[in-house]
Parts: C-alpha cells; structure tokens; sequence
C-alpha cells in the first residue's frame, strides 16, 4: 500500500493516486542489477552488470540527475561473509567508485538517498554476536559518515535538510518517526507500530509538509 501522511500531525493517513504526464527517470532494483526507467519515453535499461552472487539493494540519483548512489551487497575478495558498500556512478552507469565502504565484512549499508546539498544520508546495519543494530548515518562525497539516529532505518531526509523521518522497528511492528536535525532524542511518532507490520521508504514531498511512503501487513499486536 502507498500512503501519504501529514507531517504536521499524527495518524493522518491517505492512499495516493498516481500522476499523468510524469517526467524524469527511475533507478530501482531488478535481477540483482540497477536499472532506470524514463517516465516520457516508457523506456528502460539495465546500467550495472554485477557479478554472480552480488545485488543492488537501493538507489538515489544526484540532484542534478547527471549520477546515481546505489547500496550493492556482495562478498568482497578475501573475506568469508558479505555484506553491502554504498557505490556511486555515472547516470549511465559508468565509472562506479566507493562511496562509503563498510567497516566490517558482515556490515550492510543500505537505502542511499541524495540531497541536494551533496550529503547522502543512509542505514547502516551491524551484526555482532547474533544481535543486529541499526544507525542512520549522513556523509558527503569523500568525508566521514555522522551519526543522526541510533535504532533506526530507511531514512528520509527533507528537502532543506532541517529534519527526516525514519523507520523504528518494535515489537509489534514498525513505527514511522520524525526527528528534527541537531535536536536530542528520537524525535516523535508520526505513525503508530499498531498500523502496519512494515513500513518502506519514506520520503518527504518537496514542500516539506507531507510524507509518502509504503506499508504492509498486520501488527503483531499479540506480542503486547
């Protein structure tokens, strides 16, 4: 289910209707390799040729559109697990270079997403003897990652940059959370763990006054 949500209050929810006349391109996920999609032409096109046993996990054009982010999961050489690095690109596909590399074999970095400022903010996942940690992290081209949230994921940051929202999960399910930028804390709950089992990408809409975003399935409210 697409939804939409205010941001200026709580458990306001909408589905959202597809627009007519869409312009611009696509970069999503598809057989283990990123592909884009022109909204005018209807045309699409394969940009990666990844080796066996690696996959784009997620991707987010530049601002200006001349180049593409993209989380790749694979097993780098010379190491006995795998996990994912976050790789940049020409709009093509060409020339990929590191653009955040993982700190550990098993460490996936995951669901890149461009501001215009230059800075990608993203999902780090951990997993250290058997429990997992998450972390939203903000990092510009060539400098050091900054930690924003701790036990979050799937971030979205708004166009100015002065706040996001992100994914927490519970034990019901997940919850969607907005925080403001240099603020304490995790911010406030913008959608309830009792409405959805899961909650994807959330993004803020360019006037900064409501989010969209995916959700699916049942809470598991008998866990309460």
């Amino acid at each position: 289910m697409a939804a939409v949500l205010l941001l200026g209050g709580c458990q306001i929810l909408n589905r959202s209707n597809a627009g007519d006349n869409l312009q611009g391109h696509i970069a999503w996920p598809k057989d283990g390799d990123l592909w884009t999609y022109d909204l005018a032409t209807k045309q699409s096109q394969r940009i990666t040729n990844l080796p066996s046993g690696a996959a784009v996990t997620g991707a987010s054009w530049a601002p200006d559109g001349a180049r593409v982010v993209y989380a790749q999961f694979w097993r780098r050489p010379n190491e006995r697990q795998s996990g994912a690095d976050l790789f940049v690109a020409n709009a093509d596909g060409s020339n990929p270079q590191v653009f955040a590399a993982r700190d550990a074999p098993n460490t996936v970095l995951e669901a890149p997403e461009w501001s215009t400022s230059g800075r990608v903010t993203y999902t780090v996942r951990r997993v250290s003897n058997a429990r997992e940690s998450t972390s939203i992290v903000r990092q510009q081209e060539g400098g050091q990652p900054e930690v924003l949230v701790d036990n979050g994921l799937s971030p979205g940051m708004a166009p100015d940059e002065s706040s996001l929202v992100y994914v927490r999960t519970t034990q019901n399910g997940q919850e969607l959370m907005k925080k403001t930028i240099g603020q304490e804390g995790d911010g406030c709950a913008l959608l309830s763990d009792q409405v959805f089992q899961y909650i994807s990408l959330p993004r803020i809409a360019p006037d900064s006054t409501r989010v969209a975003f995916g959700g699916s399935g049942e809470p598991n409210m008998d866990k309460q």
